[in-house]
């Protein structure tokens, strides 16, 4: 027996391609977009067992690709694999244009073609929307992350979340890839501007507060969440696997001519060649200077391999 869209939508979420969001993240498009009750998503478990007893190997994996759009060969490859989830990248926008109808319009062409498999599941849509639907023609366009991030306003960040939620909704996609809690701590890094700074206490404050997530709640339901967000797929900070003595040097200042030049380091001042013993956190380290250039310094510290590139900050 194959389910209605919108019934099936209300309990995907527990399949294991969305079994991190709430059920109301899959719902389809409906008169009412934002019901006020929602069960618990254990609920849901009776019958996505039932469903999951039923599905072949090759149904289960395909639930869990995810595949952009604009790389589908055949759209008819989304029924044929059995896909779980498609998405729209930063540049992945509808043959038909950017217009509010033509993203809706694609949306339910990929909609009609999944729910036409055994099962008839419907995928889960995603896209980046991280400061407002801004790929849609007449959207919200709202600051990146790093210029919310300077207001230390929660309540700013949540109504963007809130209106950007509503906007997406407008054109059938469930799923939006933000908040963006990323803390990035090297400038060098492509994308820091979607973190709201390097420090974890914002992020936790504008991102995630109270533990119950409200920014990334709204994104998805445009209302407030009747519960905590247990789990989140969250965005690595940029220097997660250096060494945390790596990424606080800071370098102040460079001084001195090209020949002879000098890099103030947490607030020590080495040459080439020369040595110092800076403070990182609650322990003093020796760093070396192996190369000051016209804005950078390259360091080695003791104790760990290779080298670092530290930037001038202004």
């Amino acid at each position: 027996m194959k389910l209605k869209r919108r019934d099936f939508m209300k309990i995907s979420a527990g399949a294991g391609v969305a079994g991190l969001l709430a059920p109301s993240l899959v719902n389809a498009r409906s008169s009412s977009v934002f019901p006020a009750a929602r069960k618990p998503l254990s609920s849901f478990d009776p019958q996505v067992r039932d469903i999951i007893s039923k599905m072949t190997l090759e149904e289960k994996v395909g639930q869990m690709v995810q595949a952009d759009q604009e790389n589908l060969e055949d759209v008819q490859d989304i029924a044929k694999y059995y896909m779980g989830s498609v998405l729209s990248g930063g540049n992945s926008d509808p043959k038909a244009g950017n217009s509010l109808a033509a993203w809706a319009d694609m949306y339910d062409g990929y909609q009609r073609i999944a729910i036409k498999t055994r099962l008839g599941i419907p995928i889960l849509y995603g896209v980046d929307a991280v400061h407002g639907h801004n790929n849609v023609l007449g959207a919200v366009v709202f600051p990146h992350n790093i210029g919310l991030g300077c207001t230390r306003n929660a309540r700013l960040v949540e109504d963007a979340a809130r209106v950007t939620a509503e906007e997406v909704r407008a054109t059938g996609t469930q799923w939006v890839f933000a908040p963006c809690v990323t803390v990035p701590r090297d400038e060098r890094w492509g994308r820091t501007y979607e973190g709201f700074g390097e420090a974890p206490e914002l992020a936790k404050v504008l991102g995630v507060p109270n533990g119950a997530a409200p920014a990334l709640v709204v994104q998805a339901r445009a209302r407030p969440a009747p519960e905590p967000v247990r789990e989140l797929p969250l965005y690595g900070g940029a220097p997660a696997a250096l060494p945390q003595r790596y990424t606080d040097l800071v370098l102040k200042s460079i001084s001195g001519t090209k020949s002879r030049r000098f890099a103030l380091l947490n607030n020590q001042t080495i040459g080439v060649g020369e040595s110092a013993r800076v403070q990182l956190g609650d322990s003093e380290v020796k760093v070396r200077c192996l190369e000051v250039r016209e804005r950078s310094v390259v360091v080695a510290v003791e104790g760990q391999e290779g080298s670092r590139e530290v930037f001038l900050r202004e």
